[in-house]
């Protein structure tokens, strides 16, 4: 199972910022004194192992995921992620024949679906695309959000034919090779968590999500997921004053990823406020509290979830 990230932010999609950029620069600055960057090779090698959050950021789209298993292609959500996503569609030659394009929804608030109107294979009429989700409601919703007032883009261009599928919470749905169980999350106006297996991975989708206690259901519903990506969006003290806006904390993953024996853990939905540095603070708390547990298969990776990374599972 192949896992790429097309976006990551929550609640609005985050352009990087000019102060943050320079930032960044000085950083790979200071990393560089005394390297011959007129040499080429010394340059490609710096630039190969410069860190990740210096070299680039933790995203500004918002969220989308690509799943490959096999031949099935999945997509998960549709926030401002999938424009670009549906672009590297077009260059990989999906959008120039007959094509199936199969979505997995979470909820419709914007951030999850504002990047909808912008996917280019929506606008080829020999494409059929087909979304599961357990919003009851879901082709509604997304009537609204074709309609011309608010989508002008669709306007007098061809249309794929559009299928809606309900997915039952707690029984498994199978999606070609994939097996996908729906599960409620506490969130203002319902969410849903997905864990997603095909014959040799588990992946478990668990965005957009408060949890007062550890709930054993949560457990039993991550339990071994060789990758769980889980909303991070606010720190501790944030989670407390916000107890209702539907959003966990990096540590509230990582007690849960130590409850269910979890491979990996992807910090997931970062906070627009929160620069990379924050995240990465993040980061490293989780997976110091995570170093003096014990797990069946050595450990669990805590890692960060940055628009263009691809992992496999």
């Amino acid at each position: 199972m192949r896992i790429k990230f097309w976006g990551t932010r929550g609640s609005i999609p985050t352009p990087i910022a000019g102060d943050v950029v320079r930032e960044k620069i000085k950083a790979a600055l200071k990393g560089a004194a005394g390297l011959d960057l007129s040499d080429p090779e010394v340059l490609h090698r710096y630039l190969d192992r410069m860190p990740a959050m210096i070299a680039g950021t933790a995203g500004g789209n918002t969220p989308c995921l690509e799943l490959q298993s096999n031949d099935q292609l999945l997509i998960i959500d549709a926030g401002s992620g999938l424009y670009d996503l549906g672009k590297d569609l077009h260059n990989r030659g999906y959008v120039a024949t007959e094509n199936e394009f199969h979505f997995l929804m979470t909820h419709t608030h914007w951030d999850h679906i504002q990047g909808f109107p912008f996917f280019e294979p929506a606008f080829e009429a020999a494409n059929r695309l087909i979304f599961y989700s357990s919003v009851s409601d879901l082709a509604q919703r997304f009537k609204w959000l074709v309609d011309p007032d608010w989508s002008p883009g669709l306007v007098n261009r061809p249309s794929a034919k559009f299928d809606f599928i309900d997915l039952p919470v707690g029984r498994p749905f199978q999606v070609g090779n994939l097996q996908i169980t729906a599960i409620e999350m506490s969130h203002p106006g319902k969410s849903y968590g997905y864990r997603i297996q095909d014959e040799n991975s588990c992946l478990v989708y668990a965005t957009d999500a408060a949890y007062e206690t550890l709930e054993p259901k949560y457990v039993d519903f991550f339990r071994e997921a060789d990758l769980l990506i889980f909303d991070t969006h606010f720190s501790f003290v944030e989670s407390i004053d916000k107890v209702d806006w539907g959003h966990s904390t990096a540590m509230f993953g990582a007690e849960f990823a130590y409850r269910a024996q979890v491979k990996r853990l992807a910090l997931f939905h970062h906070n627009p406020v929160d620069r990379d540095e924050t995240i990465q603070l993040a980061r490293q708390q989780a997976q110091a509290y995570l170093a003096h547990r014990t797990f069946a298969n050595g450990s669990c990776q805590v890692l960060i979830a940055r628009d263009g990374l691809e992992l496999e599972i």
